[in-house]
């Protein structure tokens, strides 16, 4: 199967082309779809390919061309781990997911993981209902070792973590995620407790929630622009362009207004306040509805007690709870819908080094 991606709009589009002769199992695809399992971009259909959308990233590969912490490397492998122990749990396969680093993504902002889950027909490779061995994924052992050798260290830390965690891979039969996150919470329990910390609850069930393809125009559904290796059209290889500095911006959906999410708070309501987003004429908002505000890079908006509540990815929020708000996603209040994006910051020279 070939692969494909683009950023656009603020999101990551990534698109699998269905081979001859391959199927794609749909009622496992369906399944997988609205369960939205944390660590994993959601699929859609588009024409009898596989369109996955999710947030603003690049390729694990590009980001491990700068030099990461150990603190960084076992928050990306912990998330690895954590995502294949809920979709184990969920009954669904390990041999499914695209073990690349070409093939997994990375928010450069939240260092949030993105893998990819494509469910195909094997004939009689596996029958519904069945266990599927842990023995059975050399692939995945495979992607610790590139990512192991891949990594660059910063100039304060050496690499003897990689060696040590090299001698327990292999004293391992098989890839067992739970094993292996025992090993990650002896090291760094903080990032084990931190991530299983995250429940399908008020923030995190939409997490992975992301526009349907009944949403895109004919042109967006065409998929121009991808960006890939033209000579390698049997291989999923592909490398995302890096780009410049982004920032968050809210979209008004129904005039395409953006307005910047910066350290100072937000808030939107019919009250203009300084700072805030003045909005007339929709009696169903109140004064002050919601503040939406930028904390360590991550975007969190919070119902002030409004009237008639505010919704997240067409989920109702409780008031006065902050709820993360990632690439893509749709914040509702009264009438009017606001889509989440990261907009390129242009690079201006200083005025006054321009005029010397």
């Amino acid at each position: 199967m070939k692969i494909k991606a683009q950023v656009r709009d603020g999101y990551l589009r990534v698109t699998v082309f269905k081979s001859p002769g391959l199927k794609w199992q749909q009622a496992e695809l369906e399944s997988f779809r609205n369960l939205r399992i944390l660590g994993f971009l959601r699929p859609e259909r588009v024409k009898g390919n596989l369109l996955f959308l999710g947030p603003r990233g690049i390729t694990l590969r590009q980001y491990l061309e700068k030099p990461i912490s150990r603190y960084d490397f076992f928050q990306l492998v912990e998330q690895i781990f954590d995502a294949s122990i809920r979709l184990i749990s969920n009954d669904f396969r390990l041999s499914q997911v695209r073990w690349s680093l070409d093939e997994m993504y990375i928010n450069e902002l939240t260092k949030e993981l993105a893998l990819l889950y494509v469910p195909v027909w094997h004939e009689a490779a596996w029958q519904e209902g069945e266990e599927e061995p842990l023995s059975q994924h050399p692939e995945a052992f495979r992607l610790l070792y590139e990512l192991m050798y891949s990594v660059k260290a910063p100039e304060t830390e050496n690499l003897q973590y990689l060696g040590d965690l090299d001698r327990f891979l292999r004293e391992q039969a098989c890839f067992n995620p739970w094993a292996l996150e025992g090993y990650v919470e002896h090291l760094e329990p903080a990032i084990v407790r931190n991530r299983r910390g995250r429940c399908f609850g008020q923030i995190d069930s939409a997490r992975e929630k992301t526009l349907s393809h009944d949403d895109l125009s004919p042109e967006e559904l065409a998929v121009t622009g991808l960006l890939y290796t033209p000579d390698d059209e049997d291989t999923s290889s592909l490398a995302l362009r890096r780009e410049g500095a982004f920032q968050w911006q809210l979209k008004r959906l129904k005039d395409g207004t953006l307005r910047s999410v910066g350290e100072r708070p937000m808030i939107l309501g019919r009250e203009q306040v300084p700072g805030g987003w003045g909005i007339s004429g929709d009696r169903s908002i109140s004064r002050k509805h919601v503040l939406v505000r930028l904390e360590q890079g991550k975007v969190f908006v919070r119902d002030l007690s409004s009237t008639n509540g505010s919704s997240l990815e067409e989920s109702p929020m409780e008031p006065q709870l902050d709820y993360e708000m990632t690439a893509g996603q749709k914040l509702t209040i009264g009438s009017e819908s606001f889509l989440l994006v990261e907009t390129e910051v242009e690079e201006r020279g200083n005025p006054e080094e321009k005029g010397r």
